[in-house]
């Protein structure tokens, strides 16, 4: 999790934790494919508010494409205080769009993915490694999908109404208070999310520390995490 540099403004230095331009129309995404291969490692429904209408695109299925950095039912082989949330986040929005990170094997489980989504991100595959922005961004590419940079709430809201998951640093602080620890594990730091979309002011987030998949924050929640250290960072991953 943790975050390093920026790319148009001093790249965020994310060896601390995981970290173009907006292309083409508006437009609804590819379904996923069928089914996720992790789709059975754990259940994809919970309590949390997941938006089915009046909402941007991938909202309705975020659960189904949460995958987790911790050990647990989301992630059974997972190494422990690892620092995989950016490779976790891109391998959702890479698999959400029915993409494959290069070498990724065949029944590959949910460890694999994170690795294949690493290396194409930074050519290794260890886990306690940092990530910054630049290398989401690179592992996007490398992986077939179309990416550009977001640098404000404005681009993040331009890029997930084209039908664009992002992958956003920040600090899960700035909403943490509002979930128990059954619900997400405690970090204050440099870290990666995916917002997969938004629906008027709230935005359903699938953080890898999340225990029980997608959540949903505020937008002022989501502005504050991304005000960490004044980051203001992420990248928008399409096909």
């Amino acid at each position: 999790m943790l975050v390093s540099s920026l790319s148009s403004q001093p790249s965020i230095w994310m060896r601390l934790s995981g970290l173009a331009r907006l292309m083409g129309p508006s437009r609804v995404p590819p379904a996923p494919a069928e089914p996720l291969p992790f789709a059975s490692v754990a259940s994809r429904s919970t309590a949390v508010d997941v938006f089915r209408s009046s909402a941007t695109p991938w909202v309705s299925s975020a659960n189904r494409i949460f995958l987790s950095q911790d050990p647990g039912p989301y992630n059974p082989e997972a190494s422990f205080n690892n620092t995989n949330c950016g490779p976790t986040s891109l391998a959702m929005a890479l698999s959400a769009l029915g993409l494959r990170p290069p070498g990724l094997p065949a029944n590959a489980s949910v460890e694999n993915w994170i690795d294949a989504a690493r290396y194409a991100m930074r050519g290794d595959t260890n886990d306690y490694e940092l990530t910054s922005d630049d290398d989401v961004l690179q592992g996007a590419l490398q992986s077939g999908a179309r990416a550009w940079k977001v640098t404000d709430h404005a681009t993040l809201d331009q890029a997930l109404d084209a039908g664009a998951l992002v992958v956003l640093a920040g600090n899960p602080a700035a909403y943490a208070g509002r979930f128990d620890s059954r619900s997400l594990r405690g970090f204050d730091g440099g870290h990666f999310i995916l917002v997969a979309g938004r629906s008027g002011d709230r935005y359903v987030i699938n953080d890898p520390l999340s225990r029980v998949g997608a959540l949903t924050v505020t937008a002022d929640e989501l502005m504050r995490y991304m005000a960490y250290r004044d980051w203001h960072a992420g990248v928008a991953v399409t096909r």
